[in-house]
């Protein structure tokens, strides 16, 4: 896998490739119902996925889909999109994580974190990131929710280590991580919150186990860095997509350092 410096991980010509071939394995348009937008709808996925590598405002993003696409998509359509079809976005992140989850690994870790929108509103974002190597971070689960009973219903099934806050300690939670396969490293409260994946975390619960989570928090880090951490939109929807957007994004950087290895 390549280092995560490497020049090729930030060619958008090879991180448009490996969203084009995302986009292939979901076949769009012609699994489209209803009345036909007037262009394909992998190309408004492009657009806006374009306008986010490019860290560049809605009215910038016309004349970057004319100069990379070659057809100018108004800035009020690029909005629309990003309002109201944040469940296709959701789709390519999902095909994402399906292709991630098949990188070998060492470990599993669960975390969550705050973002700030233009009006200083919160969303709690979720994901469950794997580790390999020690320093490559890679999500095959993200989910913007409250509940982390929820959250772990779509983790994908696994096997290892799955280190976790005191946040999860919670018996659905413990026992649903077992039950997909992972031995639960969950920082124990003071009382057990009993169930079969209460007993497992705590025959397996080691210090020195669990002093690896903190690994998982470079995601976030990674996020911030790259967009800042504010999302520049008023809108709860607009803020789904452009958070969704921003893990495509990091995703689609791995899978260029996965297929360049």
């Amino acid at each position: 896998m390549l280092w995560r410096w490497d020049i090729r991980v930030y060619d958008v010509g090879l991180l448009m490739a490996a969203l084009d071939y995302v986009l292939d394995l979901m076949d769009l348009d012609s699994e489209f119902c209803g009345r036909r937008p007037g262009r394909s709808r992998r190309l408004y996925v492009k657009a806006l996925v374009l306008k986010e590598l490019c860290k560049v405002s809605l009215r910038y993003a016309e004349g970057l889909s004319l100069a990379y696409f070659g057809a100018r998509i108004p800035k009020s359509t690029l909005h629309y999109w990003e309002a109201k079809h944040g469940d296709l976005v959701e789709e390519v992140l999902r095909i994402l994580f399906s292709l991630l989850s098949l990188i070998e690994y060492d470990y599993s870790i669960m975390d969550s974190t705050k973002i700030t929108d233009w009006l200083r509103g919160l969303h709690e974002l979720f994901i469950n990131v794997r580790v390999r190597g020690g320093s490559t971070l890679f999500p095959v689960h993200a989910q913007l929710t409250g509940s982390e009973v929820e959250f772990v219903r779509g983790i994908p099934e696994g096997e290892g280590l799955m280190l976790g806050d005191g946040a999860f300690d919670a018996k659905p939670v413990l026992n649903t991580i077992a039950s997909k396969g992972y031995i639960p490293i969950i920082r124990r409260g003071i009382a057990s919150p009993g169930g079969y994946g209460a007993r497992i975390r705590d025959r397996a619960y080691d210090e020195t186990l669990y002093a690896y989570r903190s690994v998982g928090e470079g995601i976030f880090g990674a996020l911030t860095v790259e967009f800042g951490d504010r999302i520049k939109t008023k809108k709860r929807e607009s803020t789904k997509t452009r958070i969704l957007l921003r893990l495509i994004i990091y995703c689609l950087k791995i899978i260029v350092r996965w297929a360049y290895r």
